[in-house]
Order: C-alpha cells, then structure tokens, then sequence
C-alpha cells in the first residue's frame, strides 16, 4: 500500500512538473532567441569579465563593467561612422545640386506619368499609415528585446560557472558524455569566435586595401578610408549581406559623384574578392578546421540558424547541428553496445 501511494505521488510529481516545465516554455518562448543570444555574448565576454574581475574583485561591477565596455566598442565607432557616412551623402546632395535637371522638365509634363506618380505617393502613404502601428509595437518589442539581453547577460557572466555545474548535474547523460557534449560545444564557439575575427579582419584589410588604390590610380575620391575598415570588421560577422553594408553604399556615393567607371570596377571586385572568395569560400574552410566541422554543416547552419534565430543564428545553427553530430554518435554507440 505504501509502494502503491509513493507511486501515485511521484506520477503527481512528474504530471506538475511536466506542466510547470510547458507553462515556463511558453513563459520565455517569445525571448529565447534574446536569452541564446546573451548566453553566446555571455561566453565569449567570460575572459574578458575574468580579466577585469581581477583588478575590481566584484562580481556585480566586473559584470557590469564588462558590458558597458561591449557597448562602447560597438556604438562609438558606429556613431563616427554614421557621422562620417552623412558628410560623404552630404557631397553627393552638394555634387546633384549642381547637375542640370532641365531634362526632366519634358519628362514630368507627361501626364500618364503624373497620374503614375501621384497613385504610388498616395500608396506609399497609405502603406506608412498601416505600418504605423505595427513599427511602434515592434520597436518597443526591440527595447525590451535589448533590456532582456543586457540583463541575462549580467547574471550569466556573474554565475556562469554555476549554471554549467547546474546544467551538467540534470543532464540524463553519462559523466564521459556529458564532457565530450560541453568540449564540443566549447571547440564550436571558439572556432567560430577565432574564425570570424579573422575572417572579418581580413575583410576589413581587403577594404582599406582596394579603396587605397583605387583612389591612388584616380578611379575614386573615398574618404575616411580606415574608418570604411573597422565598420567592414563590424559588420563582417552578419551573414549574406556582411561588408556589403559598407562598400554597396561607398560605390552608390561614388558612382552618383561620377566615378563611373571605378564603381562599377570596384563593385565587381569587392563581390568578387570579399563576397564569393572570402565569405563563401574562406570563412566556412576556417570555421570548418578550427571547430572540427565540416564545411557544409558550417553553411547550412549559418544560413539556416539566421532564417530560424536571426542575427545570432549565425553561431546557434552550427551549434546545433555539431551537437546534433556528436548526440548521433552517442546514441550509435550506446544502440550497438
């Protein structure tokens, strides 16, 4: 009788905390992409938060300092770089102010083309006025997506070591695999964190490189030519679109100014160059050595963790598809013993 009303209270047990486990789920659901994201952010921040944790002693204010100095190194060089972009568009506006338009004069007196214009300003207003609403809740979503970050990175880093130790005790795995899943996952993030730097610092490299020399043979007049870099080493680590966020617009500026010709040149080999041969080809070859993955898997988890997760998809996809690897040769193994 005694067995039989232990037994009926562990199935209670387990019923609630099946249900509390499903209720939590939904709880964090619409942040846990934000939540994965700060854990990344939290590993790869560690030896730094170690480091600073020396000097200050504090837990909470190491914790703290860590991430202020996060976001300094990303908002002061984007702010200057916004800064420097608008002087860049500024010439443009200055250099098309000075073009004579009177050719348009014919073209704007058609009144087919007048009536086309005013539909589609009267669509594009209407477009805004529906969207209104939706860019609001979405922004205050980004706010709150961004607070969220900040704040689970703030604990992770002061209890990290706890919450692997935790992690590790509830995972329905033998101690050898339990090592093996947190070694891999370790060698993920680290041939990933190794792999973009270097392939965004080569990227960045390439950049001030061409745009040198092609302002030296007189084909373009690009300023801040070093800033251009350390933006291109930024935006290196996103996917698909990459340095392209830096050189489309340097060669839209410079094509409207008249450098024609080096525009159109410098596209051809800035896609070349740092789309095809170092995004598609070198970074994958990289991240495939030092994280022990193939290159497949690298690029189809990149791509498929961005569709998924977003931005850090880049890292979770791989992530996810290593452990998923290795979670196979776990069960092969344990199948056939």
């Amino acid at each position: 009788m005694d067995q039989e009303l232990k037994n009926r209270h562990w199935y209670l047990f387990l019923f609630v905390f099946v249900l509390v486990l499903y209720l939590s789920f939904l709880i964090v659901k619409p942040f846990l992409v934000t939540m994965l994201a700060a854990f990344v952010l939290s590993y790869f921040l560690y030896p730094v938060y170690k480091l600073i944790k020396k000097w200050i002693k504090r837990e909470d204010a190491s914790a703290l300092v860590t991430i202020l100095l996060a976001i300094i190194v990303i908002v002061v060089p984007l702010f200057f770089g916004l800064l420097s972009l608008s002087e860049e568009i500024y010439d443009v506006f200055e250099f098309l102010k000075g073009t004579d338009w009177s050719f348009l004069n014919n073209i704007f007196n058609n009144p087919a083309i007048i009536s086309y214009f005013h539909s589609g300003f009267q669509g594009f207003l209407k477009f805004l006025v529906d969207s209104s609403a939706s860019f609001i809740g979405s922004l205050l979503r980004q706010i709150l997506n961004v607070f969220i970050l900040l704040f689970v990175m703030f604990f992770t880093l002061m209890n990290g070591e706890k919450l692997i130790k935790r992690f590790k005790e509830i995972l329905p795995l033998r101690e050898d695999y339990k090592e093996k899943l947190f070694e891999k996952s370790k060698m993920t993030l680290d041939g990933f964190f190794f792999g973009l730097i270097l392939v965004a610092l080569l990227q960045a490299i390439a950049v001030c490189i061409l745009f040198f020399v092609f302002n030296l043979i007189g084909l373009t007049s690009i300023g801040s030519i070093f800033l251009f870099g350390f933006l291109t080493f930024l935006f290196a680590v996103l996917p698909l679109v990459g340095p392209a966020l830096v050189w489309i617009p340097v060669v839209l500026i410079e094509i409207s100014k008249g450098n024609v010709t080096g525009g159109i040149l410098l596209t051809v080999v800035c896609f070349i160059l740092l789309y095809i041969l170092l995004d598609l080809i070198i970074k994958p070859k990289i991240l495939g050595d030092k994280s022990n993955i193939h290159p497949a898997l690298v690029l189809v988890g990149g791509f498929g963790g961005v569709f998924l997760f977003g931005f850090i998809g880049i890292i979770l996809g791989p992530l996810i598809l290593a452990l998923l690897e290795l979670l196979v040769d776990i069960f092969l193994q344990e199948r056939y013993k």
